[in-house]
């Protein structure tokens, strides 16, 4: 999936990550690699183009703070969406 752009806000960081770069589970202290990262939010990407969302179309993610919700969140972002959070607690209580 190519989804390049100068104001693609997750293209520009996955490009910039480093070989040191990770992200960490503060709960777990579980960390993912730059790759691991890249890999993560470009499947979150295809999951929400192959579900049919349009670019600039809302998606609503859980705001849990971990590293799936992050990662989904730029994912989201690649793929040209407007990622919107909302607290898990709203999504729980709603249906």
């Amino acid at each position: 999936m190519q989804r390049s752009s100068e104001l693609n806000f997750a293209d520009r960081l996955i490009r910039r990550l480093g070989p040191n770069s990770r992200l960490i589970d503060a709960v777990s202290g579980q960390a993912l690699s730059a790759a691991e990262i890249r890999d993560a939010v470009l499947a979150a990407a295809e999951v929400f183009l192959t579900a049919g969302l349009q670019s600039g179309e809302p998606v609503l993610i859980g705001c849990a703070l971990s590293p799936a919700s992050t990662l989904a969140y730029l994912g989201a972002m690649y793929a040209g969406l407007v990622p919107i959070l909302l607290e898990e607690r709203a999504l729980a209580s709603s249906g």
